[in-house]
């Protein structure tokens, strides 16, 4: 029963890492949220395993899909699928900070269909470039960012 995928072990590290990030980063910020509504961002930022799609992090906290938008408009969270996005967006940067530096290598670690997609989804997200973003974004500022546009 143990995954010893080292494919696997990088992305439970960078996981742990940004759900600490996440928590450090709210409490900083002075963002408050009810424990569900923390429980909901974290688990779409940084859960382990990673959801792959909104279907399947409804199915991790055993919510319908339709729930699960509904509870987390209504505590003023972004969509689960944007959430899911910025999570493995903070994956792909906490993997380049580990040293893995080939956005062909981080898109495979994260399952995401090559490099040219990681720059789209990292583009998307942020406006920036990936090598931009890799160098230049505060991940704390970027989590924050996330919570806080909608929250606030």
């Amino acid at each position: 029963g143990v995954d010893d995928d080292p494919r696997s072990l990088l992305r439970a590290v960078c996981r742990a890492k940004a759900c600490a990030l996440a928590k450090s980063s709210l409490r900083e910020a002075g963002l408050q949220f009810d424990l569900e509504s923390q429980k909901l961002s974290l688990s779409a930022l940084a859960g382990w395993p990673p959801s792959q799609s909104v279907k399947d992090l409804a199915g991790e906290l055993n919510l319908a899909g339709r729930t699960l938008r509904r509870r987390m408009t209504a505590a003023g969270l972004p969509t689960p699928q944007r959430l899911v996005r910025y999570g493995r967006l903070l994956e792909a940067h906490l993997l380049w900070a580990m040293g893995i530096r080939s956005r062909e290598r981080i898109a495979s670690i994260l399952h995401i269909s090559g490099g040219s997609a990681l720059a789209h989804l990292t583009k998307d997200l942020t406006g920036l470039p990936t090598d931009e973003f890799f160098r230049t974004a505060r991940l704390e500022d970027l989590v924050t960012g996330i919570l806080a546009r909608e929250a606030g």
